[in-house]
């Protein structure tokens, strides 16, 4: 213990981390400053705009079954400030047979009903699929920690229209925290995500078109903020995705980019106004890093992607990363990536590089900074077939 006192005035909404004891992240400490809502005006609000208002109330409420919400329009799911709902563990899953088999009537009767998305088997905790208009709002918490590895996945938007998810808190989930999938004019603002086991990835945007995350900060296990396009119809490509104000804190995988499946085209994608504070994990450092274009499985292309003002505190691996991971893909185009006015601290250089056969990479870098120095042709490592430019 160390007898320094540290004084900080907080005067702004947002979210604050402190780390002690110099570089150990084992001793950090994150405030959420959000602001103080009246909640009963906020409700009537919604009310007074034709929405069916649905409450749930200060409390633990523990259940071991789930929000099943497919279908609904027009609805707002209100979690007040101190609503608490505790999943409770339903299948013993310890091995990829259990997760295939294991499943109950009414997980059976949603699927054969059509309402779960992807080829889920159990039905996700938090179910929004053919859903329109609906909102899940509030500043509750959904904790998803007594369900096994796969057991469920946390939130599901799929084949979905307009809807928007604000302030809620995600504890744990056990595979995959939140996903869109194949959905269109989604707004996530203020959600915060935290978990520590593999596969509980934050946010997964799949195969969707106009979203915006915003002001939300991940700490887990997996990959945090992460576009894909996987599967599916051909027309459900990914385009127009942004993120912005968003805090990332990477225990075991990557924080900003696309990551593993492009199965379809993916393009205008923005993170910016960004940062990270720790990415410490270096069991591939091809495939893991803090800013990534990571293609492991292919189909479609990648364009028009901007990282812009993003601030890396520590990465024990590397910060930058754009490859084309798998030697399988042949013919794949990553163009017009865009790294602006990023400053980054890591061990390992950046990588622009694709395995040949005919894959290309173009990418533009303008005021990047690593470890104080800018980011130039001599201190970066890149292949024949990328394009990397530098701009003054």
């Amino acid at each position: 213990f160390s007898n320094t006192v540290l004084n900080q005035r907080i005067t702004e909404l947002g979210t604050y981390t402190f780390v002690f004891n110099g570089d150990d992240q084992e001793h950090g400490f994150t405030i959420f400053v959000r602001e103080l809502v009246d909640e009963d005006a906020e409700i009537k609000k919604y009310q007074d705009q034709g929405y069916n208002v649905v409450p749930v109330e200060k409390g633990f409420h523990s259940s071991d079954a789930f929000f099943d919400f497919c279908g609904w329009n027009n609805t707002v799911f209100y979690l007040k400030r101190g609503a608490y709902l505790l999943s409770k563990h339903t299948y013993d899953i310890t091995s990829d047979a259990d997760n295939y088999e294991n499943t109950s009537k009414q997980d059976t009767d949603l699927m054969n009903a059509g309402h779960l998305p992807m080829g889920l088997n159990r039905c996700p905790y938090l179910n929004l699929t053919s859903c329109n208009n609906v909102k899940i709002v509030g500043s509750g918490v959904v904790d998803l920690s007594h369900l096994d590895r796969a057991e469920r996945r946390g939130i599901v938007i799929a084949y979905a229209n307009n809807i928007e998810i604000s302030g809620v808190k995600f504890i744990n989930s056990p595979e995959w925290t939140f996903i869109t999938y194949d959905s269109e004019n989604i707004t996530i603002k203020d959600v915060d995500i935290f978990g520590y086991r593999q596969n509980s990835d934050a946010f997964a945007i799949c195969n969707s078109r106009n979203v915006t995350i915003d002001n939300s900060f991940c700490r887990s296990g997996d990959d945090l903020f992460d576009v894909k396009a996987a599967g599916g119809r051909e027309e459900a490509i990914s385009q127009n995705v942004t993120f912005t104000n968003c805090t990332a804190w990477n225990g075991k995988a990557r924080c900003f980019g696309i990551f593993g499946e492009v199965h379809s085209p993916i393009s205008d994608i923005t993170f910016k106004d960004s940062a990270v504070i720790y990415r410490d994990a270096t069991w591939d450092n091809d495939r893991v890093c803090s800013l990534g274009i990571i293609v492991e499985q292919a189909g479609g292309s990648i364009s028009n992607v901007t990282y812009d003002n993003i601030e890396i505190y520590k990465d024990t691996g590397r910060a930058i990363g754009c490859l084309i991971y798998s030697d399988d893909i042949e013919n794949f185009v990553v163009d017009n990536i865009q790294y602006k006015n990023i400053k980054y601290n890591a061990e390992l250089p950046a990588k622009f590089t694709s395995n040949g056969k005919q894959n290309t990479i173009n990418a533009i870098i303008e005021n990047v900074t690593a470890n104080g120095e800018p980011l130039t042709s001599g201190n970066i490592i890149s292949d024949e077939f990328a394009n990397v430019t530098f701009r003054d």
